[in-house]
């Protein structure tokens, strides 16, 4: 009886899946996670980002490394860079500028909504420049959490530490034998 109790259950159901006469079932909308990466460059810098005349990438070394970790007071002293000072930087090439900018999208675009709170502590700058314009992504590899200047998003995500970001931005600081400070423990 139980046996025919179901089967009636399943052919009805089948029965009516099968009938033209329901409409068919809407089918949700990808999630456009492109959206992601256009909330955190501005419009206005967007073709900045995509098409740069020249780049620079940037190691840096805020305040809160001079009070958290044994670093030489003597690096009060380097020039600044908005609220950091700089220790080396480098010009980029444009295969290394492809690189970084492509990676940095793709970890911003497979991120996840920021849910966390860190000590913004950056240790990057990729500088990108196109005729008197220009953009700086400023990236925290200790929350995987970014900054896009002048007007762009902030912290609005973290980044995607799975898709090779730290390891693509550390390959061409080590190329370029620029000090990195985040390495340095304790």
């Amino acid at each position: 009886m139980r046996t025919l109790s179901l089967s009636v259950c399943v052919l009805t159901l089948l029965a009516t899946a099968c009938s033209d006469d329901q409409p068919p079932e809407p089918v949700p909308p990808p999630l456009h996670r492109e959206v992601l990466f256009h909330a955190a460059v501005p419009v206005s810098l967007q073709d900045v980002f995509e098409h740069p005349d020249r780049a620079v990438l940037f190691t840096i070394i805020s305040d809160v490394d001079f009070d958290i970790r044994q670093v030489d007071p003597a690096l009060r002293e380097l020039p600044r860079l908005h609220d950091w000072h700089i220790c080396d930087s480098a010009e980029l090439t444009t295969q290394e500028t492809e690189s970084l900018s492509s990676t940095f999208r793709r970890a911003i675009v497979e991120g996840e909504f920021n849910s966390k709170s860190c000590i913004f502590a950056p240790h990057h700058v990729l500088r990108l420049e196109k005729d008197t314009r220009y953009l700086e992504i400023v990236v925290c590899f200790q929350c995987h959490e970014y900054q896009v200047l002048p007007e762009g998003g902030y912290k609005n995500i973290n980044l995607n530490k799975d898709v090779g970001l730290e390891e693509a931005w550390r390959d061409v600081v080590a190329k370029h034998g620029l000090r990195d400070y985040s390495l340095d423990t304790e």
